[in-house]
């Protein structure tokens, strides 16, 4: 697989757009069934894939985000939500924007900079990882914006990530464990289930269609008997 240069990324010049795999043409295929395309492509060395938060409202980035490696969820999700915060309207520069919108939200400067100074190494990024639970890329494109590293430093650092094999694949030993969302998705099944809300309701007040909020929340058929609950 030959690669180009994206940024400060090197991707494989063949990308997968996913869109299908949640939305758009036809009955989209079952989670398992997208999970195996997205590691069959893994598999062929494709490290670019194309995704949106429009694509099944959210579900097309929920079975992305376990499949593609734990340790970019939170800044994914976090720049999508920078698109949803400053982003009525597109503009030219919205991604980069997004990008230290997320930045600045996972890792705010005056916590993360103390942990970033006096010299920055490809093990103290791996320990970095677990406490602020972003990629090693992540926190070192943080430290350059922050200024902490030079540019011959950061260019350096990216140099020793491509030797390792770092920019597609870090470290096993540090990987972070995928985080589940389920405060929204426990609220919608107990209107659901034991306040007595209809699935069409529901739907209608989120300006969402019905398919859509089920595969969104995964949520539990209305028909389902509500689970007793202790009353303290």
């Amino acid at each position: 697989m030959q690669h180009r240069q994206l940024g400060p990324f090197q991707v494989s010049a063949i990308g997968l757009g996913c869109m299908n795999l949640s939305h758009a043409y036809g009955t989209p295929p079952s989670r398992e069934q997208g999970e195996r395309v997205l590691l069959a492509a893994l598999d062929a060395g494709v490290t670019l894939f194309d995704t949106a938060a429009l694509y099944g409202f959210g579900a097309n980035e929920k079975l992305l985000g376990p499949v593609l490696k734990a340790h970019r969820q939170r800044f994914t999700l976090a720049h999508e939500l920078g698109h949803a915060v400053m982003h009525p309207v597109p503009s030219s520069d919205m991604e980069s924007q997004a990008d230290r919108f997320a930045a600045a939200l996972l890792m705010p400067a005056r916590d993360v900079a103390p942990q970033l100074s006096g010299g920055i190494t490809l093990p103290r990024l791996a320990a970095l990882k677990p406490v602020w639970r972003v990629s090693m890329a992540a926190l070192l494109m943080r430290a350059k914006t922050l200024g902490v590293l030079s540019e011959s430093q950061s260019s350096y650092l990216w140099r020793q990530f491509s030797r390792f094999g770092y920019r597609t694949a870090e470290p096993q030993d540090v990987a972070v464990a995928a985080e589940s969302p389920h405060v929204v998705a426990d609220v919608l099944n107990v209107h659901l289930t034991e306040l007595g809300y209809s699935l069409s309701e529901l739907a209608a007040s989120l300006h969402v269609y019905e398919p859509d909020l089920l595969l969104m929340h995964h949520l539990r058929s209305p028909s389902a008997r509500p689970a007793l609950r202790v009353v303290r």
